[in-house]
């Protein structure tokens, strides 16, 4: 895939635009045989998309918190680096640049900072850098392999999954690295921790009763709550800025769909339906 370089200083978060960020942001094949990133309403519609997909995978894209920018994780130079695009996007930038997988990009509230998982360092970490790729920060280095970020909307602490003892567990942790918490102490699988708007609760994907469901708890761990119970594996829920909504992916019909639910496990709509995969994440 032919991509244009172009050095832009990414605009610290202002007031949103009034058709971004609500838009959800998604990945699905186009026919190439790799992942390209798409956008869609919340209600399923108008689904566009952004990249092409054609010489190497596109995955596991976030908006800024303006609205104005896409950050994603690439293959199309041969191994998973972070990229930078427009709205629509057009005009990406290759913010890493190394041997290694730099995956899993997200956003400090004020767009000024991303976080980001990588093995650069021969073990999986997560790390934080500028909106630009430059000024990286290494925030872990325990061993732990740990996978997916959000930053909490204060900017305050960020919360990664980690494999520890076997188990996978939530964590947050400040941006200079220190103080890091467990925030799910459960046997089973817990991952990626999606803080609400308000910042008050945190959804999440759990094991702990068996098949994979969608949960919510307290900013601090506290107040448990489930949210799906149906048969089959829900995963990788986020939050939609209304914080009316949480939207997740579920193998349904032999492949992935995306659904979109309240926060008290009522209104599950479908979003997508086809005979592709259509993911959040990039597992």
């Amino acid at each position: 895939m032919a991509a244009v370089w172009l050095s832009i200083a990414v605009p610290a978060a202002s007031a949103a635009l009034p058709d971004q960020p609500r838009r959800v942001l998604f990945m699905r094949d186009p026919g190439t045989g790799f992942e390209a990133i798409y956008r869609m309403d919340p209600d399923g519609t108008h689904i566009r998309r952004l990249t092409p997909g054609q010489a190497g995978v596109d995955v596991d894209a976030r908006w800024s918190p303006d609205g104005r920018w896409i950050v994603f994780a690439s293959t199309r130079d041969g191994d998973f680096e972070i990229y930078r695009a427009r709205r629509d996007g057009s005009r990406p930038r290759k913010l890493t640049r190394n041997g290694a997988a730099d995956v899993q990009p997200s956003w400090s509230p004020n767009g000024s900072r991303l976080a980001f998982i990588s093995d650069r360092r021969g073990q999986t970490d997560l790390f934080t850098m500028g909106a630009d790729g430059k000024g990286v920060r290494r925030l872990t280095n325990d061993g732990d392999p740990e996978f997916l970020t959000a930053w909490m909307p204060d900017g305050r602490r960020i919360l990664f999954g980690a494999l520890v003892g076997g188990d996978y567990e939530i964590f947050s942790i400040r941006p200079d690295g220190s103080r890091r918490r467990n925030l799910t102490k459960s046997i089973g699988t817990d991952g990626l921790g999606d803080p609400s708007p308000d910042g008050s609760r945190i959804v999440f994907h759990s094991r702990r009763l068996g098949p994979s469901h969608i949960w919510t708890m307290a900013a601090d761990g506290s107040d448990v709550r489930q949210v799906t119970d149906t048969p089959g594996d829900q995963l990788f829920p986020f939050w939609l800025p209304s914080g009316k909504r949480i939207v997740f992916q579920e193998a349904r019909d032999g492949n992935f769909e995306i659904f979109s639910i309240r926060p008290d496990g009522t209104g599950v709509r479908r979003l997508t339906l086809n005979d592709v995969a259509d993911r959040l994440v990039w597992d």
